[in-house]
């Protein structure tokens, strides 16, 4: 999977191409650095992007699950 910009201003976007029939959707968490649940979201082919804006400037741990498959990344928010 692939999330894009890194660093991050405001939206965070995730490539749309790791949905598929069989996995329209998928969910996305964004944790800070001490664990703490920042965000949530279901995302779609059609809504694949988190508003990170409202987070302050540092690290953060993305999780994203999408049918059997779960992936964490590092982000930066500029």
């Amino acid at each position: 999977m692939v999330l894009f910009p890194n660093p991050v201003l405001d939206l965070l976007t995730v490539s749309p191409e790791i949905f598929t029939e069989l996995n329209p959707t998928g969910e996305i968490q964004i944790f800070s650095m001490d664990g703490t649940l920042m965000s949530q979201k279901t995302i779609s082919l059609n809504d694949h992007q988190i508003d990170m804006s409202a987070l302050p400037m540092g690290y953060y741990a993305v999780t994203i699950q999408i049918g059997t498959i779960t992936e964490q990344h590092l982000i930066y928010k500029n």
